[in-house]
């Protein structure tokens, strides 16, 4: 698996997100999905919300 960057709208156009063998299970219900693109439309206008990676 090669770690690059992509902008978060290509990242929201893939069909699917695949989570690597190496990590934890995946454990995000849709309420918290909300509430991350709420966090971006509140952000201010031509600024990247940082994301911890």
């Amino acid at each position: 698996m090669d770690g690059v960057g992509i902008n978060l709208k290509t990242l929201m156009q893939s069909k699917a997100l695949e989570v690597p063998f190496f990590q934890r299970p995946y454990v995000w219900e849709e309420e918290h999905f909300e509430a991350l693109i709420d966090s971006f439309e509140d952000s201010p206008k031509n600024v990247m919300p940082f994301l911890g990676v």
